[in-house]
């Protein structure tokens, strides 16, 4: 028997490529040979095939395309469901368009203690006083959100290192702002204060964000949970405010999706 050349390249269903004597192989019943051992009778040394035919992988495909269609159509459904539902709830549901600015968000109005509206205030050269007003906006469920600025310490590093370890200090020329605010919501939902609303000390040079500190004031207000019909949650944010900035710096508030509201916390 003539013993296969390891040089030679192989067919892995069949004998040696070039070999002249195929007796090395390992026969078939049904007519082949291969060198790992026989196939059923009948494949004349074929092995037998694995895995699905092109037909039923289509046919996978198809169908997954299908469910997905109709996954997007159900959903589609219950979401128009749902819109009509809320519009048939009554006015307390509607949005009145009244209520957009030109561009197309919430228009906030200051209020004083009696619940009147302060015309013409909260603007940049009007802005509304510490503690002594009320910022209020129409939420997108028909409700209000009322924000009071009760209270802004602006050289509160002391206060910011106290409140956590892993806080840094203030850069050079800078010192941290604290600002408290008192959070109440009325509707039919909820609101998670941090979330929908954007805390900043603004100048002329600048604008300065709670969103800019990763540090952790002494009461944050990402700490305050959902706040629902008739409660009032309050928190802190901590602002780096320049101290060449801090004399012309205002308070800047507004939800998402509603204007900025202004306090003059001097």
């Amino acid at each position: 028997m003539t013993a296969p050349d390891p040089s030679s390249p192989r067919n892995p269903y069949g004998p040696a490529v070039g070999d002249a004597d195929p007796s090395w192989a390992v026969a078939d019943p049904g007519g082949g040979a291969f060198p790992g051992g026989p196939f059923p009778a009948g494949t004349g040394g074929t092995p037998p095939r694995s895995g699905m035919s092109h037909g039923a992988v289509i046919a996978i495909v198809l169908g997954s395309v299908a469910a997905l269609v109709l996954g997007l159509g159900m959903a589609g459904g219950v979401a128009l469901l749902l819109w009509r539902a809320g519009a048939e709830a009554g006015s307390d549901m509607a949005w009145d368009q009244s209520d957009y600015t030109d561009d197309g968000v919430w228009e906030g109005e200051v209020h004083d203690a009696s619940g009147t509206v302060l015309a013409d205030t909260g603007t940049w050269d009007a802005p509304a006083g510490v503690g002594d007003s009320t910022l209020v906006w129409p939420t997108d469920d028909g409700g209000t959100v009322s924000v009071v600025v009760s209270d802004v310490q602006w050289e509160a590093d002391a206060e910011v290192a106290a409140a956590a370890a892993s806080n840094r200090p203030a850069s050079d020329g800078m010192h941290y702002a604290l600002v408290t605010l008192d959070v109440s919501y009325s509707g039919q939902s909820f609101v998670l204060p941090y979330d929908l609303l954007y805390v900043s000390v603004e100048t002329d040079m600048d604008i300065f964000s709670s969103d800019d500190e990763l540090v952790r004031p002494p009461r944050p207000l990402w700490a305050q949970g959902g706040i629902a019909d008739g409660e009032t949650g309050s928190g802190q944010v901590a602002i780096e405010v320049p101290d060449a900035e801090r004399a012309g710096a205002l308070i800047g508030v507004s939800p998402w999706n509603g204007t900025t509201l202004y306090v003059d916390g001097r």
